[in-house]
């Protein structure tokens, strides 16, 4: 819920700002929002409770490889949910390396 209603924040960020890497959009109390826009405005959102901004945009680059190689499989819908187990395992590794 408080990722959800930090998106028009983003919105807001976006006009603003030629990065890819948002960090810190929105806090509330002692959660930060960090979001990553990818071409296309697909937006990976990440809310957490500490500061390591290296390793939030790092997880976030890793993300974004596994995102491009499930994206370009001609029998993935781009607008639906991706149930790929090979996606799934590899965020998991991402979030346990960087965050």
């Amino acid at each position: 819920m408080i990722a959800h209603s930090a998106l028009d924040t983003i919105e807001d960020a976006l006009i603003t700002s030629p990065y890819l890497y948002l960090k810190s959009i929105d806090r509330i109390q002692e959660y930060t929002t960090s979001c990553f826009v990818l071409p296309g405005n697909v937006k990976m959102v990440l809310l957490h409770e500490h500061k390591h901004e290296d390793g939030i945009k790092n997880f976030f680059l890793d993300v974004w490889e596994a995102y491009l190689k499930v994206s370009l499989n001609p029998f993935q819908d781009l607008n639906a949910p991706i149930e790929n187990a090979a996606f799934d395992a590899r965020v998991r590794a991402a979030a346990k390396k960087f965050l």
